[in-house]
């Protein structure tokens, strides 16, 4: 055997395999002489027929096999052999199928870990995370909406024109700067008239229509509209009303507290305040990450292997809701769904490799006790659970816990020197 190995890039190779025509030889009389053993063919006794028709019936089948057999045979061997330590099964290239008494050639692409070595300069970095926080104002707001959550619709007469109170479900299309665009597509959308929930624009074009009625809009986008590629361009809509009911938005007092299961108003906004106080730690916390590893890509290229993308795309999808599971296939083999989630599932592997290098320039380790406390955590029925259960959970899921424990930690400690510059957000 003969194998040549050659870089395509730093986690990437392809190794290239010529087998010997002896070998091949070989490999073709012992798949034939199993074919031969198997046969069922009209005038000969069971795997009694001659070799010569064996092979005039089953060269195609016979070639096929022997490739498999020499591939499964060589490629293992040839990267054991030249040290070459692979993250994921081999890739083997098209190639054609061997014949009798030649050699026989092929290729596989392998991918590789990248050589990370950071020499600590994730230590002390400059960030400037956002620093969350909400007043009364935001309390009030977060009452509105829930009240609007909790509102409920009846019927109207027919002819009633749209006024604010209502709820109008509108379907509408148009184009932006005169060019169709899926972002002004909307299907049977809710709108709370009189609650702000869409652009003054559409609103005020939606006042005084009639259920099953159309109407053609025109106006500017706002300067600091959400999506900046649009903000500042002109927008011309085709508007349906496709429904139009009384909105019964209840009134904010102790009776609606009540029914939110909660004392009064007061403990009712106190909880409010609670859920918004864990909301802005959280979102701190996500903007501190976000801008450490902003800071840190400015000092680290590296290529990451394509394997541990796909891989991360499939999780990726996997986490989106499909009506059923012949959707989320469809999704899954979509060429389009995953070049939309390539960068970004780039990103979150070029991340991980980071934290994992971290751990490993930093010497962390996960206790047995740390792996058993989380799995008690994220399962909160194992805390009755038998020794032999939680055996079982550990052989199970263990190493996969054991590792996000030590990724946590690395971020942890990438954080704690960290040099950070706030940038107060109200909420």
């Amino acid at each position: 055997m003969k194998a040549t190995v050659e870089e395509l890039n730093s986690v990437q190779r392809r190794v290239s395999i010529t087998v010997p025509s002896d070998v091949v030889t070989k490999a073709f009389n012992k798949v034939y002489a199993g074919l031969q053993k198997k046969a069922r063919i009209d005038g000969f006794r069971p795997g009694k027929a001659p070799l010569t028709v064996i092979k005039r019936l089953y060269s195609h089948q016979a070639a096929r096999d022997v490739a498999d057999v020499l591939v499964d045979d060589h490629l293992y061997s040839a990267i054991s052999e030249n040290q070459i330590k692979v993250i994921s099964a081999p890739v083997v290239e098209i190639r054609d199928v061997p014949s009798m008494d030649s050699e026989y050639s092929f290729s596989a692409v392998v991918d590789l870990m990248p050589q990370l070595v950071l020499n600590a300069c994730y230590k002390g970095l400059s960030l400037a995370p956002k620093e969350y926080s909400f007043t009364e104002t935001t309390v009030d707001r977060e009452l509105k909406a829930l009240a609007r959550r909790m509102a409920t619709a009846s019927d109207l007469a027919e002819g009633v024109a749209a006024a604010q109170g209502h709820l109008g479900t509108i379907t509408h299309h148009g184009t932006v700067d005169g060019v169709a665009h899926p972002a002004v597509e909307v299907k049977s959308a809710a709108i709370a008239l009189g609650e702000g929930e869409v652009l003054p624009m559409l609103e005020a074009g939606m006042l005084g229509m009639k259920k099953g009625e159309s109407k053609e809009l025109a106006f500017s986008l706002p300067g600091d509209y959400g999506d900046a590629a649009l903000a500042g361009k002109a927008v011309a809509l085709t508007v349906i009303l496709e429904d139009l009911k009384q909105l019964s938005i209840p009134v904010i007092d102790d009776q609606f507290a009540k029914d939110m299961n909660c004392a009064d108003l007061g403990e009712l906004r106190q909880k409010i305040r609670e859920q918004l106080h864990q909301y802005s730690a959280e979102q701190e916390d996500r903007s501190k990450r976000e801008e450490f590893f902003k800071a840190l890509s400015t000092q680290l290229d590296f290529e990451v292997p394509p394997v541990l993308v796909d891989q991360t795309i499939d999780s990726m999808i996997q986490e989106y809701t499909f009506l059923n599971d012949e959707d989320k296939k469809k999704a899954q083999r979509d060429s389009e769904v995953r070049k939309s989630l390539r960068a970004e599932a780039t990103t979150k592997v070029k991340n991980t490799l980071i934290l994992w290098q971290i751990g490993k320039e930093e010497a962390i380790e996960v206790s047995d006790s740390e792996v058993h406390e989380e799995l008690l955590k994220r399962y909160a029925e194992l805390a009755k659970a038998t020794s032999q259960q939680l055996a079982t959970l550990m052989e199970k899921v263990g190493q996969q816990v054991r590792e996000s424990i030590l990724l946590e930690k690395a971020m942890q400690l990438a954080l704690a020197s960290a040099i950070c510059s706030t940038t107060p957000v109200v909420l």
